[in-house]
């Protein structure tokens, strides 16, 4: 929870932490009913932290700080909407507009999402890794619709999926020093050497992931080849 709070003071939402004054606006006067309320995709599955809703605080556009003690949070993966709720039986959704950034919070866990609208205005990046004047790593997780259906497969053989089913899908961004960012899809070794191609760092994350002696990278493994980039600035 530490280490989060003090990656949030440099994301510039030193209010979120230590504000306890009255804010300007409120969770009601920024949301509304969820949109997919009704519809079959509003299921745990397809929120980020499942049934356990967290709470949480948010940096208003006008930089206030809004939380509530009667509300939990969560992040609806398919539209990347975060949503709210009191009574686990209405849930809404903050207006996108309204917001900056949120921290969700339980025990000694925190987890930060912000805005990055020069990457693109509709998602909430998950920060993995923060820093001003290095690189920075971003994590966006979405569900997908397979469709279940009765058909014919390559090949002429049948193939049949009974039911619909949601799976997540996860994309990575790194952004350079210069605000320049490149896009991650996978984590296999080639995909991350690919995405440093001609940059001045490329020989130094061949090393780096030449010593984990895999083809594929974890997200763990990930975070720690961007602090090392970061540590080790030439």
């Amino acid at each position: 929870m530490k280490k989060a709070l003090i990656g949030l003071l440099s994301i510039c939402c030193v209010e979120l932490i230590y504000s306890q004054e009255a804010v300007h606006l409120s969770l009601e006067q920024i949301s509304r009913p969820f949109k997919y309320f009704s519809d079959a995709s509003v299921s745990p599955q397809n929120f980020l932290f499942g049934k356990n809703w967290l709470k949480g605080k948010i940096l208003a556009a006008d930089n206030s700080v809004i939380t509530s003690d009667s509300f939990y949070f969560n992040i609806d993966k398919i539209g990347n909407e975060l949503i709210i709720t009191h009574d686990f039986e209405n849930i809404y959704e903050v207006d996108r507009r309204e917001f900056k950034a949120v921290m969700f919070y339980s025990g000694d866990s925190a987890f930060i999402f912000k805005r990055i609208e020069f990457i693109n205005e509709k998602d909430l990046f998950e920060v993995l890794v923060n820093d001003k004047n290095g690189y920075c790593l971003y994590k966006v997780t979405r569900s997908k619709l397979l469709k279940g259906h009765l058909g014919l497969g390559s090949f002429g053989s049948s193939r049949y999926t009974p039911f619909d089913k949601f799976i997540d899908i996860a994309q990575y961004v790194i952004v350079f020093p210069n605000r320049e960012f490149r896009k991650l899809h996978q984590l296999k070794k080639a995909a991350i050497e690919r995405v440093f191609d001609l940059h001045a760092d490329s020989r130094r994350v061949d090393g780096y992931l030449n010593t984990l002696n895999v083809n594929k990278c974890n997200e763990g493994e990930l975070i720690e080849l961007i602090a090392f980039l970061n540590k080790n600035a030439s």
